[in-house]
This record gives C-alpha cells, sequence and structure tokens, in this order.
C-alpha cells in the first residue's frame, strides 16, 4: 500500500528535523520530542465562538477539560462531541490536539469537549 502523499510529506520534515521514532527513546524523550513537533505542523487559530478551560473531578484528581462552541453553534442545544487525543495516554495533550478540536467545532456548528 503506497503512503498517502500528505503524510509522507509529514515524516519527511520529521526525519529533515532530526526527528527519531518516539519507541526508540524514553517517554520522557517522546514527549518531548511530540511536543516540540506539533507548532510545526499546525496552521493559524482557527477562529471559534468561546475556548475554555475547566477541572473536572476525576479518580486521582483534577481533570483538565478544554471546551470549544463553534462559531455557527446553537448557543444551546447545539450537538456534543466527547473528543479524546490519540497518544496512547503517552504523548499529546490538549494543545497538540487544539486545532483539529476547533476545526470540528466551526465544521460541525458543535461543542467539542476534550479532556487531557
Amino acid at each position: 500500500m503506497t503512503l498517502d502523499p500528505d503524510a509522507l510529506r509529514v515524516l519527511d520534515m520529521a526525519r529533515a528535523a532530526g526527528g527519531k521514532p518516539f519507541e526508540t527513546g524514553s517517554v520522557a524523550a517522546a514527549r518531548a520530542a511530540y511536543n516540540a513537533s506539533f507548532p510545526t505542523l499546525q496552521g493559524e487559530h482557527e477562529p471559534v465562538a468561546t475556548t475554555f478551560e475547566q477541572q473536572i473531578d476525576g479518580p486521582n484528581g483534577p481533570i483538565t477539560v478544554r471546551i470549544h462552541r463553534g462559531i455557527d453553534a446553537l448557543p444551546s442545544g447545539a450537538p456534543a462531541l466527547l473528543y479524546l487525543h490519540g497518544g496512547g495516554w503517552v504523548i499529546g495533550n490538549l494543545d497538540s490536539h487544539d486545532e483539529i478540536c476547533r476545526l470540528m467545532a466551526n465544521l460541525g456548528n458543535a461543542v467539542i469537549v476534550c479532556p487531557d
């Protein structure tokens, strides 16, 4: 199977920047490399109607949740999506997936709820 050209460009950018596969180093190194790479891949901030964070109680302490409301989302009764960012509970955070959540909020005229 041939790799999608856009995905290949991302991999080429990572290689050119000296990136190594996440699984070849420690968890701390993978997190640092991932957090350093995502700003390069994101464009301008997608404007949304509102974005805010709040803390909710979790079984092991507070969980930060970021909530985006799309520009054309209804003030009440808008569809909502709970978005669990990727990373296998090792890498990724609210900032690394912020742009996709903003885009989904606007395209879906929805509220996107993303816990960290």
